[in-house]
């Protein structure tokens, strides 16, 4: 599984210099002095799932704040816009959704009170308003949304922020073509021609995230549905990668009474072909975090669906329409 990371440091400029304190031999950090929240991300090695795959372009980012306390009260607090630098991926804040006015953020000076934070990427969804640490928003099937749990870090030397982790939180269909065994592929293109389009119907589109200690990813307070649509324009050759959606983790969906409802579209059919598609026995729906290979096998006179778990986690699903 592929993970955005976060590293977030407590640093301190010193009164007469403006070295940085970079380890345990150098000076303490004086109780008088603020210590801002310094950030850095990095992306993780395994890079072939998951849809953010480095920083060569830079990602806005929401945190929240709750107040400094012992324990965090995680229902109220503040929202902070944020942004990682290109490469570096350095953590700037900001006061606006544009990301134009920088916001430093500091530990609070009594060490007795812990800073805590919680983080999450939503894509290039428009940013919204965060409120009561819950953020509504709108999904394209396009674009991951990923977040942290909960953490707390305290001014003192050795005990700032350690990593984060952002998670997915959505679950991703990857479609790829087979031929079936035994059919003549040159005939099978001469019936079908090139596929045009894969619509995935019926698919939720407006979530509401909360950021806690940990975060949960619900229906939005007015929920909607719409049709999430995919155009490859490809030859029908096998193991050609049409593209990829991601989903709501419906939980109910994908099982034998809520199939996953396709409809494939070619040159030849540009009504379309309906395709359900079941995971593993019927009885489990999508779940987060979870990569679905969904083979679309074309013979001819037919397209029949299997799905297979990929490689954020492991298990098998099928499916198959005439």
């Amino acid at each position: 599984m592929k993970k955005l990371m976060i590293s977030m440091l407590a640093m301190a400029a010193m009164v007469s210099c403006t070295n940085e304190i970079e380890g345990p031999d150098q000076p303490q950090v004086n109780q008088n002095e603020p210590v801002e929240i310094k950030l850095n991300a990095g992306v993780g090695t395994i890079t072939t799932k998951a849809p953010v795959n480095d920083l060569a372009t830079p990602l806005n980012i929401l945190f929240w704040r709750p107040a400094d306390a012992t324990e965090a009260a995680w229902g109220t607090g503040s929202s902070l816009f944020a942004k990682t630098a290109a490469t570096s991926g350095v953590i700037t804040f900001y006061t606006d959704a544009g990301r134009t006015t920088e916001a430093k953020q500091y530990y609070n000076a009594d060490a007795t009170k812990k800073s805590w934070l919680a983080g999450c990427y939503l894509g290039t969804a428009t940013d919204p308003t965060m409120q009561n640490g819950v953020v509504e928003f709108t999904i394209d099937g396009q674009n991951d949304v990923m977040a942290t749990d909960g953490a707390s870090g305290i001014k003192t030397d050795g005990n700032g922020f350690s990593d984060f982790t952002f998670n997915h939180q959505l679950s991703k269909l990857k479609f790829t073509v087979a031929i079936k065994e035994g059919d003549d592929a040159d005939k099978i293109k001469e019936v079908f021609g090139k596929v045009t389009e894969i619509a995935i119907s019926e698919q939720n589109t407006d979530l509401k995230l909360t950021l806690a200690a940990t975060p949960s990813l619900a229906l939005a307070t007015t929920p909607k549905t719409g049709q999430f649509t995919i155009t490859p324009s490809l030859d029908i050759t096998a193991a050609a990668e049409l593209g990829n959606v991601l989903l709501y983790p419906d939980n109910a969906l994908g099982k034998t009474g809520k199939p996953i409802k396709l409809v494939v579209k070619t040159e030849n059919n540009t009504t379309g072909i309906n395709v359900d598609v079941i995971i593993g026995d019927g009885s489990t729906g999508l779940a987060k975090n979870t990569l679905y290979n969904v083979t679309l096998t074309f013979s001819s006179s037919t397209i029949s669906a299997t799905a297979v778990l990929g490689t954020w986690s492991e298990g098998t699903g099928a499916g198959e329409v005439k």
